[in-house]
């Protein structure tokens, strides 16, 4: 069953990240490429298994360009607060760090935007805007998969990455339901993880203050009624010169 692949896989996947490489070798990017391996045979294993599950196709397909200010908010931050680069790059730690996104990111859209979106927007059951539950689902589950990380982190910095993977989440699984695909939500959320956390933390390092946790979900939350606003507008123009039925 879906679900129970949706759920197992996830158990798995969380529990990787709990595995003591570190123990076991000493620098960080023989770890990441360790875990890259392990998580490359999950997701190849998701894959196989989530091939011919298809989102149901859809005619309307919106602008997806003002996605790019979301994927890049934290360099909004600091330009915004005019906060000063403190350069800590190291080439094989980024590149292999690299790697293991790219991976862990298609992982996390199989399992969010293929089987369990997949699954609740074919549940048999008639329910009334049943497409914008499944995006509330979808994100909510999302966001508190991050949850984990709770354990052994600052908890307000835990906090605010719930609150801005939750909203990120709102924007993707719309993008897979309206593009009937996990192309373009696997892209952007790769395109956030690179430059929100591999790019910045080689340039910037900041504390997760309070004013960084109101910034991100006031970003957030204007960009989702920008997109409500344009999308307000598009349907309100689709219905008007929609022709009468004879």
């Amino acid at each position: 069953m879906p679900l129970v692949s949706f759920f197992s896989s996830l158990l798995i996947y969380l529990g990787i990240s709990f595995l003591p490489i570190q123990k076991w070798v000493e620098p960080i990017w023989a770890v990441n490429l360790i875990q890259s391996g392990i998580y490359l045979v999950l997701l190849l294993i998701l894959f196989l298994d989530s091939k011919d599950r298809k989102i149901p196709d859809r005619e309307t397909k919106p602008s997806y360009f003002y996605l790019l200010p979301l994927c890049c908010s934290n360099f909004l931050y600091v330009l915004f607060f005019r906060i000063s680069p403190n350069v800590s790059y190291q080439s094989s730690v980024f590149f292999s760090s690299l790697f293991l996104t790219l991976i862990k990111t298609g992982i996390e859209e199989v399992l969010f935007r293929k089987l369990l979106l997949v699954f609740t927007l074919n549940l048999r059951k008639p329910i009334k805007h049943k497409e914008v539950y499944t995006i509330l689902l979808v994100s909510i589950c999302f966001g508190l998969r991050h949850a984990i990380n709770y354990y052994g982190n600052d908890p307000l910095s835990v906090t605010s990455q719930i609150g801005y993977t939750f909203f990120l989440s709102l924007f993707l699984t719309s993008y897979s339901i309206l593009y009937s695909s996990t192309m373009l939500s696997y892209l952007f959320h790769f395109l956030f993880n690179l430059l929100n956390s591999l790019l910045f933390t080689s340039f910037f390092k900041i504390e997760t203050t309070p004013k960084y946790f109101i910034f991100s979900i006031i970003l957030g939350f204007i960009l989702l009624l920008f997109y409500l606003l344009l999308w307000f507008i598009k349907y309100k123009g689709k219905k008007k010169h929609a022709q009468p039925e004879l």
